[in-house]
Protein backbone atom coordinates (compact mmCIF):
# COMPACT_ATOMS: atom_id res chain seq x y z
CA UNK A 1 0.00 0.00 0.00
CA UNK A 2 1.13 3.38 -0.65
CA UNK A 3 2.56 5.16 2.05
CA UNK A 4 0.11 8.33 1.33
CA UNK A 5 -3.10 5.69 2.00
CA UNK A 6 -4.42 5.32 5.49
CA UNK A 7 -6.34 1.73 5.75
CA UNK A 8 -9.27 2.12 8.17
CA UNK A 9 -10.77 -0.64 10.29
CA UNK A 10 -14.48 -0.70 12.21
CA UNK A 11 -14.30 -2.45 15.28
CA UNK A 12 -17.48 -3.60 17.19
CA UNK A 13 -17.91 -1.83 20.51
CA UNK A 14 -20.92 -1.56 22.98
CA UNK A 15 -21.24 1.73 24.72
CA UNK A 16 -24.29 0.94 27.12
CA UNK A 17 -23.84 4.28 29.24
CA UNK A 18 -22.21 7.53 27.76
CA UNK A 19 -20.90 8.77 31.34
CA UNK A 20 -18.86 5.69 32.29
CA UNK A 21 -17.45 6.10 28.14
CA UNK A 22 -16.30 9.69 29.31
CA UNK A 23 -14.76 7.98 32.67
CA UNK A 24 -12.96 5.90 31.05
CA UNK A 25 -11.68 8.24 28.41
CA UNK A 26 -10.78 10.50 31.24
CA UNK A 27 -8.88 7.94 32.96
CA UNK A 28 -6.64 7.40 30.22
CA UNK A 29 -5.76 11.07 29.97
CA UNK A 30 -7.21 11.75 26.28
CA UNK A 31 -9.24 14.61 25.49
CA UNK A 32 -12.33 14.09 23.37
CA UNK A 33 -15.37 15.73 21.40
CA UNK A 34 -19.18 14.57 21.30
CA UNK A 35 -20.93 15.67 18.52
CA UNK A 36 -23.93 14.13 16.61
CA UNK A 37 -23.34 10.16 18.45
CA UNK A 38 -20.07 10.53 17.79
CA UNK A 39 -16.92 10.78 20.18
CA UNK A 40 -13.73 11.79 18.70
CA UNK A 41 -10.73 11.49 20.73
CA UNK A 42 -7.60 12.91 20.27
CA UNK A 43 -6.02 9.27 19.76
CA UNK A 44 -7.40 9.00 16.37
CA UNK A 45 -10.19 7.12 16.81
CA UNK A 46 -14.14 7.88 16.70
CA UNK A 47 -16.85 5.86 18.60
CA UNK A 48 -20.24 5.69 16.55
CA UNK A 49 -22.82 5.58 19.31
CA UNK A 50 -25.82 4.47 16.95
CA UNK A 51 -23.80 2.01 15.25
CA UNK A 52 -22.07 0.56 18.46
CA UNK A 53 -18.24 0.92 16.71
CA UNK A 54 -15.16 1.91 16.78
CA UNK A 55 -13.25 3.27 13.59
CA UNK A 56 -9.91 3.30 13.76
CA UNK A 57 -6.20 3.32 11.53
CA UNK A 58 -4.80 -0.14 11.27
CA UNK A 59 -1.71 0.86 13.44
CA UNK A 60 -4.10 1.61 16.32
CA UNK A 61 -5.75 -1.48 17.54
CA UNK A 62 -3.76 -1.31 20.95
CA UNK A 63 -5.77 1.94 21.61
CA UNK A 64 -9.28 0.47 20.93
CA UNK A 65 -8.37 -2.48 23.31
CA UNK A 66 -6.91 -0.32 25.76
CA UNK A 67 -10.11 1.95 25.70
CA UNK A 68 -12.36 -1.17 26.04
CA UNK A 69 -10.56 -2.36 28.89
CA UNK A 70 -10.83 1.15 30.80
CA UNK A 71 -14.41 0.89 29.89
CA UNK A 72 -15.42 -2.47 31.41
CA UNK A 73 -13.35 -1.92 34.70
CA UNK A 74 -15.47 1.35 34.93
CA UNK A 75 -18.60 -0.32 34.52
CA UNK A 76 -17.19 -3.04 36.96
CA UNK A 77 -16.65 -0.56 39.33
CA UNK A 78 -20.19 0.37 38.82
CA UNK A 79 -21.24 -3.04 39.23
CA UNK A 80 -19.86 -3.47 42.53
CA UNK A 81 -20.61 0.33 43.97
CA UNK A 82 -24.30 -1.00 43.58
CA UNK A 83 -23.72 -4.33 44.89
CA UNK A 84 -21.55 -3.06 47.81
CA UNK A 85 -18.49 -5.06 46.98
CA UNK A 86 -15.38 -3.95 47.69
CA UNK A 87 -13.07 -4.13 44.55
CA UNK A 88 -8.87 -5.18 45.41
CA UNK A 89 -6.61 -5.84 41.91
CA UNK A 90 -5.06 -9.12 42.18
CA UNK A 91 -3.07 -8.01 38.88
CA UNK A 92 -3.28 -6.30 35.93
CA UNK A 93 -6.98 -6.79 34.59
CA UNK A 94 -7.71 -9.29 37.34
CA UNK A 95 -9.57 -8.25 40.65
CA UNK A 96 -11.50 -9.84 43.38
CA UNK A 97 -14.48 -9.02 44.52
CA UNK A 98 -15.77 -9.08 47.93
CA UNK A 99 -18.51 -8.28 50.26
CA UNK A 100 -18.80 -7.12 53.54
Amino acid sequence: MPCWEISLTTVEFQVKNIELLEKAINALKWRYAINNNKVTTNMGITINLKDQTVTCSDRQQDVVNRLKQQYSHEVIEQAAKKKRWVLSRKEENKYIARRY
